[in-house]
Parts: C-alpha cells; sequence; structure tokens
C-alpha cells in the first residue's frame, strides 16, 4: 500500500478530544529527605499522584492555549486518576460514542485529534502506561483504541494523534505509536505531535519538592522579559534554572541520564539533535523504527560521553532518592 501524502503540519482539527491519565507509580511513593528538598529526583516508579496530577493539569492547561487548538469549536476533555485498563479502555471507548455522535449529525466531520496524555510510571522495553491493580495500557493498546474511534466516526479526513507522556522508558511507547501510524495505519491515523520524557531504555525522575515530573516541569521554563525566566508549570518566576529550560534542559540537568524524545514537523528529536522520519525530504516513505531508534541513541550517547569530564570533575551531581524495586535497575 502506498502511503498517502505526508500530513499537512498546520492543518487543525475542529472536534478535539483529550483524554488525561494521572497513576501511582508501582511503589507508590517514596519520603523525600527535607535537607535535600530542592535537588532530590525521584525516580517515576516511585512516583504517586502528588506529582502526576499536577503533570497532566499543565499539559492539558498548556495544550488549551496553544494557537490553533484553542480555537477549535468543539473540544471534549477528560481526566482520569488512579485508574485501571478497564476505566482507560472505556474512556477512549467514550470518545468513540462522543466522535460518532458528532459525525452523525455533522456531514463535514474532520476526523478529529484524539490528544492522550499520561504522568506515572512506564514498563522496562515497551514504555506500557502502568495502571491501578497492576494492569497495564501499552502501544498497541493505544493504537487499537485510535482504529476504534477511527472505525466509529470516520469523517472526511483522518484522524490525528497527539501524545504526551512523562513516565519511564516511554520513548519506546511514541516511537512504537509512530511506527504504527506511519507504516501500518496511514490511511487511518495522522502524528500530530508526540513527546517522551525519556529514550527507550531510560527512566524518567520527578521532583517531588515542586510537584512534577522533570521533564514536564523543564518543558514549562519559559522565558519572562528580559533575563527572567518563570517555570509555568509551578509558577516560580525569577527561576535560576536557566539551564534546565526545555526538553534539552532535562538531558542537561541530568548529564545526558534522562533525555525527552519529541515528535513535530516530520522530525524526531533528542539530546540536542534531530533524527529524520522520512528517507528523504521529498519522500513519503518514512524510515524503519530501528533507523531512527538508532540514530537517535547515537545522539543520545554522544551527549552523554560529553559530560564525561564534568562528571570526573564532580560537576554534575545527581541526589536520587533510592528505592526499592523490582526490576528496571538502580539509577
Amino acid at each position: 500500500m502506498t502511503p498517502p501524502d505526508k500530513p499537512y503540519v498546520g492543518k487543525m482539527r475542529n472536534w478535539h478530544a483529550y483524554l488525561s491519565v494521572a497513576a501511582n507509580g508501582p511503589l507508590g511513593g517514596a519520603p523525600i529527605d527535607a535537607r535535600f528538598k530542592p535537588w532530590v529526583l525521584r525516580p517515576k516508579v516511585a512516583t504517586d499522584l502528588t506529582c502526576t496530577i499536577p503533570d497532566i493539569t499543565y499539559w492539558e492547561q498548556n495544550w488549551r492555549d496553544k494557537p490553533g487548538y484553542r480555537g477549535a469549536p468543539h473540544q471534549f476533555h477528560q481526566a482520569e486518576f488512579d485508574v485501571d485498563y478497564a476505566k482507560v479502555a472505556a474512556s477512549f471507548e467514550a470518545i468513540g460514542g462522543t466522535f460518532a455522535e458528532e459525525a452523525a449529525r455533522e456531514p463535514s466531520f474532520d476526523g478529529g485529534l484524539l490528544t492522550f496524555c499520561y504522568s506515572g510510571h512506564g514498563r522496562e522495553k515497551d514504555g506500557a502506561l502502568c495502571l491501578k491493580d497492576d494492569t497495564t495500557f501499552g502501544a498497541d493498546d493505544f493504537i487499537d483504541a485510535c482504529l476504534e474511534i477511527r472505525r466509529a466516526a470516520p469523517g472526511v479526513g483522518r484522524m490525528r494523534v497527539a501524545v504526551l507522556l512523562d513516565s519511564c522508558h516511554s520513548g519506546a511507547f511514541i516511537l512504537r505509536v509512530l511506527e504504527a501510524v506511519l507504516h501500518e495505519h496511514p490511511d487511518d491515523l495522522v502524528p500530530e505531535y508526540m513527546l517522551a520524557s525519556c529514550m527507550p531504555d531510560e527512566i524518567s525522575y520527578e521532583l517531588p519538592a515542586l510537584g512534577h515530573g522533570l521533564s514536564t516541569f523543564c518543558w514549562s521554563v519559559r522565558e519572562l522579559g528580559s533575563g527572567s525566566l518563570v517555570a509555568t508549570a509551578h509558577n516560580m518566576p525569577g527561576l535560576t534554572w536557566s539551564i534546565a529550560q526545555g526538553p534539552g534542559g532535562c538531558s542537561f540537568v541530568t548529564g545526558g541520564r534522562q533525555n525527552p524524545i519529541k515528535y513535530d514537523d516530520y522530525e524526531l528529536t533528542t539530546a540536542f539533535n534531530s533524527v529524520p522520519v522520512y528517507v528523504s525530504e521529498d519522500s513519503v516513505e518514512p524510515r524503519s523504527r530501528e533507523d531512527w531508534e538508532r540514530d537517535l541513541r547515537a545522539h543520545r550517547d554522544a551527549l552523554y560521553e560529553s559530560f564525561a569530564p564534568l562528571r570526573r570533575r564532580g560537576g554534575l551531581q545527581m541526589t536520587v532518592e533510592r528505592v526499592e524495586r523490582d526490576g528496571g535497575g538502580q539509577p
């Protein structure tokens, strides 16, 4: 099957569904020593709702404020806290029902945009989202849910999908979603935007003292006038962490240990470098997931090695709360 033309980046949808999920980590939170409060990082395997709810709340507000999205005349927002697989699946089914009703009522239904946001822990190797009662929701579960919505409400255009994750191993999740959308279902789905808080083989951290995942916090740092920064996720003006700004800031402050991945404008980016998604600039043929991941790892490894002199001199030190866990290795 010949894939359709690349999606036009700026083509917005008039129907927008936004589902966000905040989860407790499998270990349910670890105590933080107040003496190190501003700097202690906690692996997200031990996260709890005190950090994950603020994460998804920030992202939803950020999304609502984006030009083009805030003008969508039909918006459907839903948030779920500490739920299991069945509840997440039911939430996607509800979106399908809503889109189906809209499509039946409006002949010009444009296929819609589905945005999915999650903060919590992600399973090692595949980044599957860890939910209540030891259930998980994987990338293929997400794709299946998208296709069910698409079948329920086909519309005049393909459904656009966006994914925002602050969770361990989340890079594996979005790379699988991007692979499925571009290689397996290009006639039905279009990738709008994707953000993972770390590479497939990395864990994600959070800042319990600030109540946010590190990736979300760094992403929220914005310039507020000349020489002044604000972390909008925490409403903290005058922030001195200028090096923490954006996804590259997350890489920098962790010395290359946690490197967010972003998909936007036909490119994947991590560790201050870009990786082409398509074979060439003029091609509509996507490269393989293996090629994407190989290039992303090369950029990450190069960045990590560039910090080696600083690490040897003690210039890059992370204070990480040690937590007991069953798998995934110690940070």
